[in-house]
């Protein structure tokens, strides 16, 4: 009989027994026939430790591929792969912490500071680096690229001021230099000439010392002042480099003459070993002074333009003022390094 609702009307449709064979329910995969659920067992749900050993003797799939069970002798490769390993890391830190021993404790790096730790090496050091500067803002200016020369003169002008701090007390170094030098018996005109070089550089580093005082506002000064002050320091320091100069091409005169006269005295008889080692231990000595002195009269011929160019008196640009004062920075610290190192 067909089934009445609640309200007494017949449903819709009708259905089939749940006994009869024609019809078949969607869930017969997990609920079987007639509705009823299967029962699944477990064949290791009594024995745990034998399920986890059958899942570890199954091998896995791993991206299509089965994976290779450890076998003893793969294990062996592992530590041995291990222990190498180990071993490649304690040979490369042994041998970077040999590198940065020898490296730290280079000579030359042992050298460099002990010229560093000299107030003129310092100073040696921060003019040629001023200079070079100045022939790479010369050059950035020159193509154009302002930005890149503003950083450059910055520098330059940054490491100027601070040069000028270093030698705030060098003034009485020149100030005894010129005592000594009056005091000591020499040529007339050598002795002048490194008086008054000496009494040069010391008024160009006093009014120095003021341009640095105004620069940092130790003291305040009008422009013009500044401007004056400016102009006298490189007057002083002009005269400075053109008394030595004097100086130089007096006392190379006088040291070839001296040569010249120790080449004549030779005698071409017997000689006495007492008197031949004398002869060449002054010759030697000469031709040191002589080299010495052709050498600082190189550095003065380059340091002058720097003066000059300040006060106006030759038109050149900075490239030409800045390759002078480069490459006599140079020289400068390579006698100081010498003076302080000793030669190779």
């Amino acid at each position: 009989m067909p089934e009445l609702d609640a309200m007494g009307s017949r449903v819709q449709g009708s259905y089939r027994s749940a006994g009869s064979g024609d019809a078949t329910s969607d869930d017969d995969g997990e609920h079987g026939r007639g509705g009823k659920r299967k029962k699944v067992t477990c064949p290791f749900r009594n024995s745990p430790l034998k399920y986890l050993a059958a899942r570890r003797s199954r091998p896995l799939h791993v991206a299509g591929r089965r994976r290779a069970t450890r076998t003893p002798a793969r294990r062996r490769m592992r530590y041995l792969h291990v222990i190498l390993a180990g071993r490649v890391s304690l040979i490369a830190a042994l041998y970077m912490s040999s590198f940065a021993s020898q490296l730290v404790l280079h000579p030359y790096v042992s050298q460099s500071l002990k010229y560093g730790a000299t107030n003129l090496g310092r100073d040696k050091l921060y003019r040629t680096i001023q200079y070079l500067s100045r022939i790479l803002a010369w050059l950035s200016f020159s193509r154009g690229n302002k930005v890149e020369a503003a950083r450059w003169n910055a520098l330059k002008n940054h490491l100027a001021l601070g040069r000028k701090l270093m030698r705030l007390g060098k003034p009485i170094e020149h100030l005894q230099a010129a005592l000594r030098a009056a005091q000591s018996p020499s040529e007339l005109g050598e002795q002048l000439a490194t008086i008054g070089r000496q009494l040069a550089y010391f008024g160009y580093l006093i009014y120095d010392a003021v341009v640095w005082a105004n620069a940092v506002k130790v003291i305040n000064l009008r422009p013009s002042t500044t401007s004056r002050v400016a102009t006298i320091s490189n007057r002083f320091w002009l005269s400075g480099i053109l008394l030595s100069i004097t100086n130089g091409l007096l006392k190379a005169g006088r040291l070839a003459q001296e040569a010249k006269k120790l080449r004549a005295s030779e005698s071409w008889g017997e000689k006495d070993l007492s008197d031949v080692a004398q002869r060449e231990a002054r010759q030697l000595a000469l031709e040191k002074m002589r080299s010495d002195t052709r050498y600082q009269f190189v550095i003065d011929i380059l340091d002058i333009w720097i003066p000059a160019s300040n006060l106006g008196l030759v038109n050149v640009n900075d490239g030409i003022v800045g390759l002078a004062g480069f490459t006599s920075s140079i020289m400068g610290t390579y006698t100081q390094w010498v003076s302080v190192n000793g030669p190779k």
